[in-house]
């Protein structure tokens, strides 16, 4: 019943405004009340609306999704949507989400944010980066210990050293807080 849901809404032709609604009454609230991955009538459903209504995928559904908290059955989805998106939705997405209110972390949110980073057609900008690190400031707190925050954090620092050359105290202040291996040789990749 609900695939035959799934593809009539595919078929609608509905405003920013209605798809957005429809994205986050109906696809949301059954997304995110499942302990189970998603089933691929959903996940087909969800990336055929890549194409069709991306704006309203990642305004009503994407970062809604991120902020409420990412389980472990929703990091695969938000890979694969991430991922069937057309590149400039990508980029609007990701701004968006790190700059945003801060979201609720978890281990999964970690590891979706590093899934997203290391997409090949993932672009790093100044913005992303500024939002990224207002979001670990946010977030250090709990994750002081979690050696997949200071791993993520380590990566950025490597990978997009001109862009995080502006947010060098920030990112030593954030570090000074964790208290993993990567800590060390963070800090030094960022002093370096």
């Amino acid at each position: 019943a609900f695939s035959s849901f799934c593809s009539f809404f595919l078929t609608l032709d509905l405003s920013q405004a209605d798809s957005s609604i429809f994205l986050s009454t109906i696809f949301l609230y059954q997304v995110h009340s499942r302990s189970q991955p998603v089933s691929r009538v959903l996940l087909s459903s969800l990336t055929e609306c890549t194409k069709k209504y991306p704006k309203a995928l990642t305004d009503a559904f994407l970062i809604p999704l991120v902020t409420r908290g990412v389980g472990v059955p929703h990091v695969e989805l938000i890979a694969a949507i991430y991922s069937a998106l057309p590149p400039e939705n990508q980029a609007t997405f990701v701004l968006e989400l790190v700059s945003g209110p801060t979201f609720k972390w978890s281990e999964q949110t970690v590891v979706s944010i590093q899934n997203i980073i290391n997409k090949p057609s993932f672009v790093m900008n100044q913005a992303i980066i500024d939002g990224l690190v207002r979001q670990f400031e946010a977030a250090v707190e709990g994750f002081s210990k979690n050696l997949k925050f200071c791993t993520l954090l380590f990566q950025i620092i490597s990978k997009y050293p001109s862009l995080v050359s502006s947010q060098v105290f920030a990112l030593q202040q954030i570090l000074q807080q964790t208290d993993t291996f990567m800590t060390k040789k963070a800090l030094n990749k960022l002093n370096y």
